[in-house]
């Protein structure tokens, strides 16, 4: 995820074509990861004290990609700079 978000940033910082293509992706990885990786370690340790900060990170996902993922769908901003 590291090496993933890295490359996205580098696309979007370079306004290489793509970029938002490949930002897009990165917010969909992210979410995903966030949601699934807190779970299973939740899960596979077994310590109830991990289910908050699963719901946490979790959360933080959703939030992150609820705003950055419309950004990048409706901005005139970003429709300017990466056509």
């Amino acid at each position: 995820m590291l090496l993933f978000s890295l490359y996205a940033g580098l696309q979007m910082w370079q306004v290489r074509p793509g970029a938002v293509v490949v930002a897009k992706r990165f917010l969909l990885a992210n979410l995903i990861y966030g949601l699934v990786v807190p779970a299973v370690v939740a899960v596979m340790i077994g310590l109830p004290e991990l289910a908050g900060d699963a719901v946490k990170t979790a959360l933080r996902a959703i939030t992150y990609t609820a705003i950055w993922y419309p950004y990048l769908l409706k901005s005139k901003r970003v429709r300017a700079t990466y056509s």
